[in-house]
Order: structure tokens, then sequence, then C-alpha cells
């Protein structure tokens, strides 16, 4: 009863895992040949060749916008710029350099002229000639001594490469120049480097001015540049003035620097006021000669009493008017004191006065000679007498 029992229960078992070994042939059978099927499916290769053409074409697309793009043109001159390599920012604007003095366009010259250019505030943006499918205009806007501005450059393109590829170059271009004028000085300091104002632009026809000549100078830049220019002699100085050039075909900017009295000049017209002044006090008489203060009296006099001191003495104020240079209205203030006697009396006494005095002087000054003269009291400077 058991063997036979036992032998009932593996033929069960043995036909239980012959049918589920069928049914995993069947069922692995049947995925092969839906496998088989769907390879041989002919929208599955299509859909593949898709994925694969939109895969290809979004790396086409990148690699030309970030190799072969207009802005990528745009930002490898403003990178040539910032490392100071100038000469192949030149090459690749195909830019034409008018005549002029060159200081700004390398070395400290064209370092200074990025002064104040925030490079991480560049943005560019691409637009489409409508006159001709082959152009593009690059926008590229930025922050230059804390204020906005804008440069336009126009691209071409030039060829393409690979089929897919375009490269461009910039159509070629005439740098633009900044002009300084200055009086008075030959030569100006432009981004904290000398030049010599060479050219000279004469007085208008018909003007009697006296005005010198102004000195001239052209200046081609890359753009952005900031264009900074100043002057100093001995006794006269250009305060500085600066403009910012953003434009290839905007006007050239004029910076026209004029003239003023420099500390030192002051500091001479003051001197020479003073001893003009000490030397009328020298005089021992009621009215010095050629010397704005004077003393009245009807007493007699002994003139080697008469004592004159200075107290205040004037501070002079230097302009520069279209006739030339000049000196506004000068103020001081002195004190005499001297022995007088009655003359009816016959007594002697010690007087004393302040006289507050005012006098006009004038200045002429050519290059670094200066001459100041006292001019309401026939002052003649040259009289040492």
């Amino acid at each position: 009863m058991t063997d036979e029992t036992n032998k009932s229960f593996e033929n069960t078992a043995s036909s239980d895992a012959s049918t589920d070994t069928s049914e995993v042939a069947v069922a692995s059978g049947s995925e092969t040949k839906r496998s088989g099927s769907l390879l041989k499916s002919p929208w599955l290769w299509a859909g593949l060749c898709a994925l694969s053409i939109a895969g290809s074409g979004i790396a086409i697309a990148t690699v030309s916008a970030t190799h072969f793009s207009p802005e990528r043109e745009v930002k490898q001159y403003f990178d040539l710029l910032e490392q100071g390599k100038s000469d192949r920012a030149l090459g690749l604007l195909h830019a034409t350099v008018p005549q002029g003095d060159a200081v700004l366009l390398s070395g400290d010259g064209l370092k200074a002229s990025l002064d104040g250019f925030e490079a991480s505030s560049l943005e560019l943006e691409t637009d489409t000639v409508e006159s001709d499918p082959n152009q593009r205009t690059v926008t590229a806007s930025y922050t230059f001594s804390g204020s906005e501005h804008q440069t336009v450059f126009t691209l071409r393109k030039a060829r393409t490469d690979w089929l897919f590829f375009d490269k461009w170059e910039f159509v070629p271009v005439t740098l633009p120049v900044a002009t300084v004028q200055a009086q008075y000085s030959p030569t100006a300091t432009v981004n904290d480097s000398p030049s010599p104002l060479s050219t000279k632009k004469s007085a208008a026809k018909g003007s009697e001015s006296n005005e010198p000549a102004w000195n001239v100078q052209t200046y081609p830049v890359l753009p952005p540049a900031l264009v900074k220019a100043s002057y100093q002699t001995e006794f006269i100085k250009g305060s500085e003035q600066q403009q910012v050039l953003t434009d290839f075909t905007a006007k050239s900017p004029t910076i026209s620097l004029g003239a003023e009295a420099s500390d030192k000049l002051t500091d001479y017209v003051d001197a020479q006021l003073k001893d003009y002044l000490d030397k009328c006090a020298d005089q021992q008489v009621l009215k010095p000669a050629g010397c704005p203060m004077d003393y009245a009296t009807s007493a007699r006099v002994r003139s080697s009493t008469i004592n004159w001191d200075i107290l205040e003495y004037p501070e002079a104020k230097v302009t520069l008017t279209s006739q030339g240079w000049s000196i506004e209205p000068l103020r001081g203030r002195a004190k005499i004191a001297l022995q007088e006697q009655d003359l009816d009396s016959g007594e002697l006494y010690t007087a004393q006065e302040q006289d507050t005095f005012e006098f006009r002087a004038t200045l002429k000054v050519n290059g670094n000679r200066v001459t100041v003269t006292p001019d309401a009291f026939d002052y003649d400077p040259n009289n040492q007498a």
C-alpha cells in the first residue's frame, strides 16, 4: 500500500513538473516571437532614426551656438581687449586705424581705457539684418563706470564648414577717434600716458581774441574705451576730463581742456603782490609812490618817523577769460604810525591810523614766464629804485 501510494505521488509530481516546463517553454517562445516581431517593425526603426536625427540636430545646434556663432566672435573680441592683445583684436575686426596718436591702442593706454569696464555684466544679443540674410548684428550690453552702455557689432557669414557650421567674421570697420585739444600746453596726459599735441587749430578768422591757438591731437580707440585727458605745466593746469566711446559710427567726441591757475601760479601771484606791498611799506612817505595806500594830514610830519606796516595781504583769485588771464580786484589793509607836530601849538604827538585799500593787477603768462603788474598806480615791476 505504501509503495503504490509513493509511486502515485511521484507520477503526479513528475506530471506537474512536466506541465510547468511546458508552460515556461511556451511562454518563452511567445516572448521570442514578439521580440522578433518588434525588431522587424518599421515603426521602431523609424522612431529610432527620428531620435537619432533629433539628437544629432541638438548636438549640431549646441556646437554651432557654442563655437560657430556671431556671439562667440564678439565674446572673443572682448576677451582680447581684456588680455591687452590689441593687435589680434584689430585683426579680428578687420579694422582700419585712422591717423593719430595710437597711445590708446596698446600698453598702459589700452589698459586705462578699460578702467570701469565690468566684464561680468557683458550680455550679447544677436539679430538678423533684414537687408542681408547673411549678416547679423550683435548688441553687447555692459556696465562701464557704473553706467549702462551698448556697442553694436555687424558680422557676416564667411563660409559653412562640414555642411552645418557657419563661420562668421566682422564686417570691416574704421576705428572711432577721440579728439583732445588744449590751450597753453603742447602736451597732454591721455589715459596716464604723455602725448604731444602736434597739430595747431588756428583761432577763428576775424577774431580779436588774444587767446592762443588750441593744440589738437586725435586718438584712435577700440570700443568700448574710456578716454581721460588733462595737462599740467608749472603754472597752468587743464583739469581732467573724460569721455566714454562705445560706438563705431558716432561723431568723434572732443575733450577741450581749458586753463586754470595751478596752486603754484596762485602762490606765485600772492608772493609777487606781497613783495610789491612790502616795497610800498618801505617808503617813509605819506603816499608811497605807485602804491594803493595813503595818509592825509595838515600837521607837520618828520619823514624819518613814518612807518608803514601791512596788516592784511590780499589773496589773489586768478581766472581765465576770453581776453586772457585776469586777477579779481584785490583788497588789503595797512597801518601807518608817525610823529606829527601841530602847526599852531608846536606840540609833538604820535599818530596811528589803519587804511583799507583796494587795487587791481594784471597777469600775463607766456609758457613758464609769469608777469604780475599792479596797474592802477603806474607801478613798474622792473624799476627797483
